[in-house]
């Protein structure tokens, strides 16, 4: 009883958190990031929509060993206008990453076969969505799924690999309307470039 139980406990932290593994760790210890990997903040501090306390969650993407890039909102003193911004390592840990808070960030990365993939979704990003055409921050009315901007953590991430390989990377939605949340970003993907758990940082 006990076993089955403690069974159940797991399957439902899996499903509302998305984590397949208990196993934590440092990111400035343990964790040596890659251009492309999805950083997915949980708890309090996942206050992407504003400082919602972390109802919606947040996501990052990884675009060099020391850097990330995000659509953090309204949040840390940033506008909503040309929202995209480029946040040390070191900085997004600091903030998402908190065993006092009870928040932590698990990161996942895409099949070692679509690390290019990965690297060129991340440079993409970079240069086409951030220093060429930053977007306006909004959730709703948020416009067409398929429009630049305005746009949200997610949809930034969602749209960096379909602007690059389309449905190769990720699903078509028939609803331009559709929402991108953060801790469903992963099941956008097609099963090719799905993006696997690696770790579950809990301190920065």
């Amino acid at each position: 009883m006990q076993k089955q139980l403690l069974f159940g406990l797991t399957v439902a932290l899996t499903v509302l958190t998305g984590t397949v593994s208990a196993r934590a760790a440092s990111a400035t210890k343990s964790y040596k990031m890659q251009p492309g990997d999805l950083l997915v903040a949980h708890g309090t501090n996942a206050n992407s929509l504003g400082g919602v306390g972390g109802m919606f969650g947040h996501v990052a993407m990884a675009t060099t060993a020391n850097y990330v890039i995000e659509m953090p909102g309204e949040n840390y003193g940033y506008g909503l206008k040309r929202n995209a911004h480029v946040t040390p390592k070191r900085t997004f840990f600091t903030r998402h990453a908190s065993p006092i808070a009870g928040s932590w960030v698990d990161v996942y990365r895409l099949p070692k076969a679509k690390q290019q993939a990965a690297k060129q979704a991340a440079l993409y990003a970079y240069q086409n969505m951030y220093k060429k055409n930053n977007p306006d921050y909004a959730i709703l009315p948020a416009g067409a799924l398929y429009q630049s901007s305005p746009s949200y953590c997610s949809k930034f991430i969602y749209l960096a690999f379909y602007n690059l390989f389309g449905t190769r990377a990720v699903k078509q939605f028939n609803t331009t309307l559709h929402f991108v949340s953060p801790y469903g970003l992963n099941s956008t993907f097609t099963t090719a470039y799905k993006p696997r758990f690696l770790s579950k940082i809990t301190t920065p």
